[in-house]
């Protein structure tokens, strides 16, 4: 039996996955990695140059190369870099070590982050950002379907017809259903 000792946090660019990981990594007492830093490291270049370099499919290989290796570390909170919706085999891959954890943002809130730092980003079309970044959401949701917490953690109440924020509880045993 595989013991899962990690948090993954998985989500589109811009979504706070990096910002969220590293305070919950210090509320945990754990350590707080960042993927796209890594690959910064490794290769010795921006993110935006490494994929303008080596090209998608190389990039691609090389995140998945990263995620291999920061997946067996021990009591890591980990932020996976948001340019392409993880695969479905990559997901499955990352579950078995890992709580995965879906983190989303409003589109207003990633345009935001996005022309925050321009360039920063390699796959965004600055050119149009609303468009993008609504396609870019659109794609993700699948993925954030495959996740514990079926993709943003809200439920309707039937009642009042309101959302309500479910606890961590709740969506597990939802998850486990």
């Amino acid at each position: 039996m595989i013991i899962k000792r990690n948090i993954m946090l998985i989500g589109s660019m811009g979504s706070g996955k990096s910002h969220f990981g590293r305070n919950l990594a210090e509320r945990k007492g754990w350590q707080f990695v960042d993927t796209d830093r890594v690959l910064e490291g490794r290769f010795g270049l921006p993110i935006a140059e490494i994929f303008k370099k080596i090209g998608e499919k190389a990039f691609r290989r090389a995140e998945m190369d990263v995620l291999k290796k920061v997946c067996l570390y021990h009591e890591a909170v980990i932020s996976v870099g948001g340019n392409f919706p993880i695969e479905h085999r990559t997901l499955k891959i990352l579950k078995k070590y890992s709580y995965i954890i879906g983190i989303r943002a409003a589109q207003f809130r990633i345009v935001s982050r996005v022309n925050r730092r321009i360039g920063k980003r390699p796959t965004m079309d600055y050119n149009n950002v609303h468009a993008f970044v609504h396609a870019m959401i659109q794609s993700w949701k699948p993925v954030y379907k495959r996740t514990p917490q079926g993709g943003n953690g809200y439920e309707k109440n039937r009642n009042t017809n309101k959302r309500r924020r479910r606890t961590w509880n709740e969506r597990r045993h939802k998850s486990a259903n």
